[in-house]
């Protein structure tokens, strides 16, 4: 299984996973796993995330500490957790690795959110403390969002909203309060954003929430049967920020809601199977805005919709088994479009394109008698790195390369 993929600075392809890393160099894959008798291996099998910094450098986040790639002897520099060293990694269970604004790096543990300075390679931790309200919530970080001025908010599963603020070097922590109608909706967040006015929009379980740049109140919003101007579902799958800055947020059963930022109003885009030109699904996976500002909503499981900014309207794409050109499966898991604004599937049943200039789709599927075919399983992720060169990502078939022809594929399990 794949975890994640990245491009480092010299054009080498690196893929993160459930079994270790893996090196593409354009021709041949090196492969890099933790060897017991080699100190100098890479920590652990399992990577999980992978960053390649702005200082050339690459980062492997793994399940038994960092590791910093040393190319000139194609060796892994380990930082691992280190009871007698208080500036050491906090946890060895590492999962995200990002670099900030200022060239620095932040890592998200089983032990919550550690600071390495990028100049001395010391850690600073922050964790949680039950009987310290000023200490970072609890639960592992399921969302983070760099403000303007470098402070960093963290969405945490079951311990609400953390705020970092980088020039005091505090946290102050959000939570929900049943006293309070201020307060946090729900401490399950799964998406934070912060908007081009510096305001906070933190979706939750239980709410979408609003906190005002310089506000410790949230203003929450919830569905009412009695405003049909109200959000229409409590569950925030995602929220973004398109061209024109007006909010868009994805729910699980309520479709797409878009925000009127002066009288704070929403619209509805909801299915109905009497309209062919609605949304497709009401449960709304991802978000992307093309170049012409137009977005395409993947749904599961009933397709892509594509969101025409000029007529307001919707067209749906889903599968039929009567158009031998059509999408070959309805869950669309992964969007992409690429530097000729063709538009990339990943679905249940393979790969599908959408040449920019045409309505017919071109299929990709699994044959296990063809060994040009795409990888088996459905296709959770698509890259195009800076050759043009697409790559995916499958659930059980590894890592497929799709040739320069355009027709057949690579495979690499």
């Amino acid at each position: 299984e794949i975890h994640d993929i990245t491009r480092d600075h010299m054009g080498f392809m690196w893929f993160a996973g459930s079994d270790g890393l893996a090196r593409y160099d354009g021709y041949t894959f090196k492969v890099y796993r933790h060897e017991a008798n080699d100190p100098n291996s890479l920590s652990d099998n399992s990577a999980w995330d992978l960053l390649s910094d702005s200082r050339g450098q690459l980062w492997i986040a793994t399940e038994n500490g960092l590791n910093r790639y040393d190319p000139e002897l194609d060796h892994f520099i380990h930082y691992r957790h280190q009871p007698d060293k208080p500036n050491s990694l906090g946890h060895n269970n590492t999962r995200v690795i990002i670099e900030d604004r200022q060239g620095d790096y932040w890592l998200g543990t089983l032990a919550g959110l550690s600071h390495m300075n990028s100049e001395t390679g010391e850690f600073r931790h922050y964790r949680h403390e039950a009987d310290n309200p000023n200490s970072l919530g609890k639960g592992f970080v399921n969302s983070i969002a760099e403000a303007t001025n470098g402070d960093l908010w963290l969405g945490l599963d079951g311990g609400g909203l953390s705020k970092l603020n980088r020039a005091s070097d505090r946290v102050s922590r959000y939570m929900f309060d049943r006293q309070d109608p201020n307060s946090l909706s729900h401490n399950i967040v799964r998406s934070v954003f912060v908007d081009f006015l510096g305001d906070v929009w933190i979706g939750t379980d239980h709410g979408l929430n609003l906190l005002k740049a310089g506000s410790n109140q949230f203003r929450r919003f919830w569905p009412s049967e009695d405003d049909p101007h109200s959000i229409n579902s409590s569950n925030i799958y995602r929220i973004i920020e398109d061209n024109e800055q007006r909010l868009w947020i994805a729910t699980d059963g309520g479709g797409i809601n878009l925000l009127d930022r002066e009288s704070l109003h929403f619209s509805h885009y909801r299915n109905d199977s009497r309209n062919p030109e609605s949304l497709a699904s009401d449960v709304i996976r991802s978000i992307y805005e093309d170049p012409y500002g137009d977005l395409w909503f993947g749904s599961f499981p009933a397709g892509v919709s594509h969101y025409d900014s000029t007529n307001t309207s919707f067209r749906t794409i889903r599968h039929d088994d009567r158009n031998s050109k059509g999408l070959p499966h309805s869950s669309v898991l992964a969007l992409l479009e690429d530097s000729k604004n063709n538009l990339w599937l990943g679905t249940e049943k393979g790969l599908s394109l959408l040449p920019q200039d045409s309505s017919d789709f071109q299929s990709f599927q699994h044959d296990p008698q063809d060994p040009g075919s795409i990888g088996q399983g459905a296709v959770l992720s698509i890259l195009e790195d800076s050759n043009a060169t697409l790559w995916v990502g499958t659930w059980s078939g590894g890592i497929s390369r799709l040739d320069k022809g355009g027709t057949s594929f690579r495979r690499h399990a």
